[in-house]
């Protein structure tokens, strides 16, 4: 929400000068893992991630070693969102791995034990810039960070009592609401398709 906010007031500024939207605005801010993976389709953080996406503001995530700040060890990632893509980079994402750029640091100052040093700040500068695949950068359509939720049900199993009283099973109309599951299958992919090459062999009765 905290950059739902910000976005609002990138939005304002690009559209209250014909300067400022020619040239565009950059935000980058640094978050935990959280806002990338929080929140069930259809909630709150989800639909902010999809608003944020649908709309092309997305424009690189770059996940920092851990150990960067003072008071917490946890991963960290810096978000770079803009109002004004080049055209090489129009409904993409770039994601980039700088996990591995850090120094140890001579004393620890609390949690934070790592630097950057400015050699590593060039490079990962580099890679955000020249917008590659590499061993470090991956580049992706914004369809593969979407995904369509599907409930996966199976029948109720019952007992009944065939010839002889002889107890069998039987396959009713009910669903077996302890064997519910879920798939999240990408935008990309046709639904049944995938069903019945993901699912199906595994639950031929889903």
């Amino acid at each position: 929400m905290f950059l739902q906010h910000i976005i609002s007031k990138m939005e304002g500024a690009s559209t209250s000068s014909t300067h400022l939207n020619n040239i565009g605005i950059r935000i980058a801010i640094i978050f935990n893992g959280s806002p990338q993976f929080t929140g069930d389709a259809g909630s709150g953080e989800s639909d902010i991630r999809k608003w944020i996406i649908e709309n092309d503001w997305l424009e690189a995530i770059v996940a920092l070693p851990t150990e960067m700040c003072y008071n917490t060890g946890i991963a960290t990632y810096v978000w770079i969102v803009t109002n004004n893509k080049k055209k090489s980079r129009k409904g993409k994402a770039q994601l980039i791995n700088a996990v591995d750029f850090w120094k140890q640091m001579r004393k620890s100052l609390g949690n934070k034990r790592r630097d950057i040093d400015d050699d590593q700040i060039r490079k990962i500068t580099g890679i955000y810039t020249g917008f590659k695949e590499g061993e470090f950068c991956k580049i992706f359509d914004n369809e593969y960070f979407g995904y369509t939720k599907v409930t996966v049900e199976r029948p109720l199993v019952e007992n009944g009592k065939g010839e002889k009283g002889k107890t069998h099973a039987v396959n009713s109309n009910k669903v077996d609401s302890s064997l519910r599951d879920y798939e999240k299958i990408p935008l990309k992919d046709d639904i049944d398709a995938y069903f019945k090459k993901e699912v199906l062999p595994h639950v031929p009765d889903a």
